[in-house]
């Protein structure tokens, strides 16, 4: 099954009802699955399966799956058999669930059949490795700027978010390095980083406190740790700043850098009592605590959390109308769009206060370089 998110839905043959599915593998456990799923008919019954398959072709057999339920109440992930038995629930649990594959690859779709005699058919596709989407508006420098004056003047509930080419994605910098089961991440890698940070720090990240794992994680993704957040601006004008100075020593420059924008007046996906493992896929704003990290506030930040890996495709098909638009503007502009930000006062010195900031503000101003 390689390695990746696939999202999609099973339907259980005799009772029609449809299941939201989010499959799981990374490419560090081959053979290891994390399902993910829940019913738009319970929306408040979300499950989380761990595993363990082996790859014959068209045919794979999972035995003995490991599920959990997420209890909103606490937050935390709870044996199903605890919900089987608060509900008075007789039905037995499947022991056995075989899959029949008709497409492998991007796309996954077949029929599952498990022991007790639930059967029904299954679609999920992985559309990270599509192309990204074409550009809303392709605009000059000057058309951007009078586009977001006419657009954007005044609304608050607006964010930016620049990013160096117009062929990447939205994906966070944890999906980026082939990672998508955030069970482990919190379980495994947050508690390295803690424990990394806080021999370092002057303030202590303490254990079990999701404010304080915002701004641990917020922290970290601004000094290059993989992270499920995304760094977004409440500015234009910093996204721009983003998006033309970021692209470092690619040999080819690209064609264009493009600025996201996403209003989140109308999104309805909001944080649950422990968002990082709730199973219902998600991406969540959050302003994190900013403790020892003097970059949130002069870059007018607000991050995003996602489960998702393909966040644009899943955005655009999760409401109608979207809530996100793309804007290209063509790498030509690069240094004009740099000299009028440095006359606004927006320069790597101003947004990274420090001396990494201070220097890289210099190069900018005095260096052209490859």
């Amino acid at each position: 099954m390689a390695y990746g998110q696939w999202v999609g839905s099973t339907v259980e043959e005799q009772s029609r009802i449809e299941t939201r599915v989010t499959l799981n593998v990374e490419k560090r456990s081959p053979g290891v699955a994390q399902i993910l799923s829940y019913s738009p008919q319970y929306p408040n019954l979300r499950m989380c399966t761990m595993s363990v398959f082996q790859d014959n072709g068209a045919v794979i057999v999972i035995e003995l799956p490991d599920v959990k339920y997420f209890d909103l109440a606490t937050g935390n992930l709870l044996p199903i058999e605890e919900l089987w038995k608060q509900n008075k629930i007789e039905q037995p649990l499947p022991k056995k669930i075989t899959y029949t594959f008709q497409e492998r690859g991007r796309v996954l779709a077949g029929s599952f059949e498990n022991d007790t005699g639930q059967s029904g058919s299954f679609h999920l596709v992985n559309s990270v490795n599509d192309t990204a989407s074409k550009a809303d508006h392709t605009l000059t420098w000057k058309e951007y700027k009078e586009f977001v004056a006419e657009k954007y003047l005044n609304k608050e509930t607006i964010i930016f978010r620049g990013q160096p080419d117009s062929s990447y994605k939205l994906r966070t910098s944890f999906h980026r390095c082939d990672r998508n089961n955030l069970l482990k991440y919190i379980n495994d890698d947050v508690p390295k980083l803690r424990h990394a940070v806080n021999a370092v720090s002057s303030f202590f990240y303490p254990r079990n406190d999701a404010e304080h794992l915002g701004g641990l994680l917020s922290l970290a993704q601004h000094h290059g740790y993989p992270t499920p957040l995304l760094d977004w601006t409440f500015s234009p004008y910093i996204a721009a700043f983003f998006a033309f100075t970021e692209f470092g020593q690619k040999p080819t420059p690209p064609s264009a850098v493009r600025i996201f924008v996403f209003d989140f007046m109308n999104w309805s996906a909001q944080p649950s009592p422990n968002l990082i493992i709730d199973p219902l896929p998600t991406i969540s704003f959050l302003i994190p605590s900013a403790h020892n990290n003097p970059r949130f506030v002069p870059q007018q930040s607000i991050a995003s959390f996602s489960n998702v890996d393909d966040i644009e495709t899943w955005v655009r098909n999760y409401v109608k109308p979207t809530p996100l638009t793309v804007i290209d503007i063509p790498i030509s502009e690069k240094n004009r769009v740099i000299d009028e930000l440095r006359l606004m006062g927006i320069t790597a010195g101003s947004l990274f206060p420090g001396i990494d900031g201070l220097c890289r503000s210099l190069k900018e101003k005095y260096f052209t370089c490859q």
